[in-house]
């Protein structure tokens, strides 16, 4: 608005101007963490087949935790050319996705699509990530779970005072998106 004062002729000054975005205040920097392989390593090992394949997803899509646990099975389809694609329809920008498959998401992404198949034959259209009862997390839970196993593995250390942050230097969901190949 501000670059075209005549259309807002009793403005002045820019009311934007003394406005303090978020983490300059507090003195925090902008994140550019990734997971190192040792980190990834121990939280497969923790993890349950339903938080490896999150963490697949997160590094192989790039997408967010919102995208991630909205992703149902019939979002992954091979072409007619036999490549492997997973649609997304991103929740914050709306955007219609078409994500290709790395090669080494492909298997995984297929056992694991058989074993839920094998686990409930007459359902159609699940998610792709689970709880216990078939049916898609809640994002409060899914987090929940997500500490719990990185924790379990020993690369996450939880603050015990509720409000209180966790260390920055702990890797996060986040991060593995930059991981993201």
């Amino acid at each position: 608005a501000m670059a075209n004062p005549s259309l807002f002729p009793d403005i002045t000054t820019n009311p934007c101007a003394n406005i303090t975005l978020y983490g300059k205040k507090e003195g925090v920097q902008a994140r550019e963490r990734i997971w190192t392989d040792s980190e990834i390593d121990a939280f497969d090992k923790a993890a349950d087949h339903e938080m490896l394949m999150a963490r697949l997803l997160y590094i192989y899509t790039g997408q967010r935790t919102s995208d991630i646990i909205k992703m149902k099975e019939s979002d992954y389809e091979v072409d007619k050319s036999g490549d492997p694609w997973l649609q997304v329809v991103q929740q914050k920008t709306k955007k219609r996705l078409w994500i290709y498959c790395h090669a080494d998401l492909v298997p995984a992404l297929e056992a694991h699509i058989a074993k839920h198949r094998q686990a409930r034959p007459n359902r159609t259209d699940a998610p792709l990530i689970q709880n216990s009862k078939g049916r898609a997390f809640n994002r409060r839970v899914f987090v929940a779970r997500w500490d719990d196993t990185a924790v379990k593995a020993g690369i996450v250390t939880l603050s015990g005072k509720k409000g209180v942050r966790r260390d920055r230097s702990n890797p996060t969901r986040h991060d593995l998106r930059r991981n993201a190949t």
